[in-house]
């Protein structure tokens, strides 16, 4: 026990020192965390998402005050330095007599860890019917919806004040994670005693529904509430999953309450759900009470806005430094600034700030304001309900966000921190945010100073080409005198890349020459780019010579630029031109190769990347078992990436091998997962999914379905002036296959299709070929000339799949009697 009313100097100075620590937000996190597992400075640092060395620092703090015990252990052949709380509950006493601090006593049990408990309601009156409805509702989740500002959480939080049952408080923000969730309740479950899930992450355990599926059995015998507030907010489908596999396991022990603006569709199977609107004009009038709002001032307020408890409260604390009418005014007014301006110059530049950010702000973004106290300006901006904490940072209410961004002044500068804030912390993703900030700077030279470390993760699509594409159009609408000719010369590459990925190789190539002129001149690094992405061009072009040209004189630049990432890019691509041109073998030895490589270095998505082009190879080879367990692979790692542009394309791509096998059905499903799970901003992709879509559906005999999905294909097309000869010649051959099933005369389509059908990959050309082939094939007067095609389409496959000539013939005839049969109504 230790008093700041103690006779001894030392004894308060102490006291003094731990209410300080405490009250130090990492701090009390560490201690937080070590109450319920012994740490080390490394591993809290990632939990906690802090610098590795102000955690050192903070525990150096700890333990020479007593509160942490730091003992050095032997871990896996190293020395380690283990911190374990000396006990793990602290307790305050605030009394006559002065401070008091209980430590506790070593090898206790906290009863309570207020990291995770339900936010305070200070002020709260009324909402009888919906606690007791709370309480009594049958279902799981429970759903407490409703619009914002009308006491969502503070309703949940009330009724969860005196819960018996121990209880997690969850606060969702945009672009939280599944597995950010997961490790809080796996936290939360360590403090009571329950290690299996927490034992899981911290092993390295990364499959989604694995944990989910601990998760729930933890769920289901344990008596807990979990509650996630602001659900929508949510941007990961993992967690909609969590939400909804709740709902449909039936009984279980714990309940889950979600407070959201909205109710998801699809959870309405065996969940609760609670409607929170405006309080009557008897609870309103409570609470205005309980905030000394005097009865006139209340009625005028009342009769505008209702029972409306968060502008009720806004106008409240409005009335203390205006006049009733003033303060009215205001309130109808407060996502307008008026209410801004009420703030003091540093409250709303903090205010401004949170504002402009896309992301909840953590308070190191703060402090990079250089106001006096930013701390006491956060408190401000608290009490008077216009920010809220979420998550590690802060986050403003969405009107008030809005109406505070058009009436920044000065943004430039808060674009110009927030940049070089994402800028630090070195990951990819806080490049592009770094670089969209830059740009909103008008400090477009640094903007273009984020490219080399952008350019490959877009290509590949490990990052979202709308949002990418948003900020280089932005740059485009901008005359700029570019100090930094390299600075130009990436951005004519970035350019390049969105061309390419929207399916216009001709503008990419206008692009690439200017940025090859830049890098032949200045920068060897950015011309080696340039050659892989010409490279890749001319292959999408079908002018294979020429790829390969410039694919070879970027190997050996980066052999010279000891670059092993570019050096793997290129062999990649060579491989897949190869592949392009039929020649497999080639193809299959340096991709067999590359997974290898990148197996010892590593580097997960090249491997995957490498097993996504060895399925297409095996696949043309006939060689299905191996086409598919190479796929599945990749698509494995892709989904434990996040990388959905490249999981798209493997559903696709397993679309096309489960289509060589006839399993049509299978094929459609699929393609629709691709549809599903692909992003906005790449219309090539998307129009090769639906043309696909449609001529499996069409093959099944679903004329309605066949002809919407592609309808649907050359729309996007159309709109996206997409030029590449591929999807248009697979659309025209859809559309053959279409009149064919009508009855129509389609020979004029297969005759487009098949006069350019040297735009086409080997795959392509046989996919076109046994297609138009078949359809010639089952009408009597085209017989000769289909059976001609499918010679042809029987020769290629067998000298591709030497050794499985009977699996050739028997795709091909499959097929054949496919084609013939839907034109009769027989769906075999």
């Amino acid at each position: 026990m230790i008093s700041d009313n103690s006779s001894n100097e030392e004894e308060r100075a102490r006291s003094g020192e731990i209410l300080s620590t405490l009250a130090d937000d990492l701090s009390l996190k560490i201690l937080i965390i070590l109450s319920s597992m012994p740490s080390n400075p490394r591993k809290l640092s990632t939990v906690l998402g802090a610098d590795e060395t102000a955690v050192s620092r903070r525990l150096s703090k700890l333990e020479k005050l007593g509160l942490v015990e730091g003992r050095w252990v032997r871990r896996e052949g190293v020395n380690v330095k283990l911190y374990y709380a000396r006990s793990p509950e602290i307790l305050i006493r605030i009394g006559a007599g002065g401070v008091s601090i209980d430590l506790g006593k070593p090898g206790g049990k906290a009863a309570h860890d207020l990291y995770f408990l339900p936010p305070p309601t200070p002020v709260f009156v009324g909402r009888e019917s919906y606690i007791d409805a709370l309480k009594k509702a049958v279902g799981n989740p429970i759903f407490v919806v409703g619009i914002a500002g009308i006491g969502k959480t503070s309703l949940v939080a009330k009724a969860l004040s005196d819960s018996k049952i121990p209880v997690l408080w969850n606060q969702i923000y945009r672009g939280i994670t599944f597995i950010q969730l997961l490790r809080r309740i796996s936290l939360f479950l360590n403090l009571l005693g329950y290690s299996r899930l927490l034992e899981a992450l911290d092993s390295g355990v990364t499959d989604e529904r694995l944990l989910m599926n601990l998760l729930l059995e933890e769920l289901s015998v344990r008596e807990l509430v979990i509650v996630i507030d602001d659900y929508h907010l949510n941007t990961d489908p993992v967690i909609h999953d969590l939400v909804k596999s709740v709902s449909e396991l039936g009984r279980i022990k714990s309940k889950l309450i979600i407070i959201s603006r909205t109710m998801p569709r699809d959870c309405l199977g065996r969940c609760a759900s609670i409607e929170v609107r405006g309080m009557g004009y008897g609870e309103a009038r409570d609470l205005a009470e309980k905030v000394g709002l005097p009865l006139e001032d209340f009625e005028r307020f009342y009769r505008v806005f209702g029972g409306h408890p968060h502008l009720l409260l806004l106008y409240s604390s409005l009335l203390k430094s205006h006049r009733s009418s003033e303060a009215l005014s205001k309130t109808m007014e407060y996502i307008v600034s008026e209410v801004i301006d009420s703030l003091s110059p540093d409250e709303r530049r903090v205010l401004e700030l949170i504002s402009i950010a896309e992301k909840p702000v953590p308070f190191s973004m703060i402090k990079l304001l250089g106001i006096s106290d930013p701390k006491q300006a956060v408190r401000t901006l608290e009490r008077m309900f216009l920010v809220k904490r979420l998550g590690e940072g802060y986050t403003a209410n969405e009107l008030i966000r809005e109406t505070c961004a058009r009436v920044t002044e000065d943004p430039e500068e808060l674009h110009a921190i927030i940049a070089s804030y994402h800028r630090s912390r070195g990951y990819v993703e806080d490049y592009l945010v770094a670089m969209k900030h830059y740009v909103d700077a008008g400090m477009y030279e640094e903007a273009a100073e984020m490219l080399p470390k952008l350019v490959e993760s877009i290509s590949q699509g490990k990052i979202g080409l709308h949002l990418y594409n948003e900020v280089l159009n932005k740059i485009s609408r901008n005359t700029i005198r570019w100090k930094s000719p390299t600075n130009l010369g990436w951005f004519e590459l970035a350019l390049a890349i969105v061309e390419k990925l929207r399916g216009d190789p001709w503008s990419s190539l206008d692009h690439l020459e200017r940025a090859r002129e830049i890098g032949e001149a200045y920068s060897k690094r950015l011309l080696l780019r340039v050659k892989i992405e010409m490279g890749i061009i001319y292959r999408h072009l079908d002018r294979y010579e020429e790829s390969l040209r410039e694919l070879n004189q970027a190997l050996r630049m980066s052999m010279e630029l000891r670059d092993r990432e570019a050096r793997d890019s290129v062999l990649y691509n060579i491989a897949a031109t190869y592949q392009q041109m039929g020649d497999l073998e080639k193809a299959v030895e340096i991709l067999e190769h590359l997974v290898k490589r990148y197996m010892v270095f590593g580097n997960r998505f090249g491997e995957a990347l490498a097993r996504g082009w060895l399925s297409m190879a095996y696949r043309v080879m006939l060689r299905y078992g191996d086409s598919i367990d190479s796929l599945k692979t990749a698509m494995k790692i892709f989904e434990d990436l996040g990388a959905k542009h490249s999981l798209a394309i493997g559903y696709k791509e397993m679309a096309s091998t489960l289509f060589m096998l006839a399993d049509l059905k299978g094929s459609v499903e699929m393609l629709e997962k691709a549809a599903t799970i692909l992003g906005p901003g790449y219309p090539y992709l998307e129009a090769s999914i639906y043309i696909d879509m449609s001529i499996s559906k069409l093959l099944l005999g679903d004329l309605e379905a066949g002809e919407r999905d592609l309808n649907k294909a050359e729309e996007i097309m159309t709109n996206n002036k997409i030029k590449m000869g591929e999807p248009l010649v697979l659309a025209r051959t859809g559309r053959a296959l279409a009149r064919y099933l009508r009855g129509e005369d389609p020979s004029e389509d297969v005759a487009w299709s098949l006069g350019n059908i040297h735009k086409c990959s080997f795959y392509r050309k046989i996919y076109v070929m046994v297609i138009c082939g078949a359809i010639l094939w089952s009408i009597d007067s085209m017989k000769k000339r289909g059976e001609d095609i499918l010679a042809q389409t029987l020769d290629m496959l067998e000298k591709a799949a030497k050794g499985r000539e009977g699996e050739a013939r028997l795709f091909i005839e499959r097929l054949k009697k496919q084609i013939s049969s839907i034109r009769k109504g027989k769906n075999l």
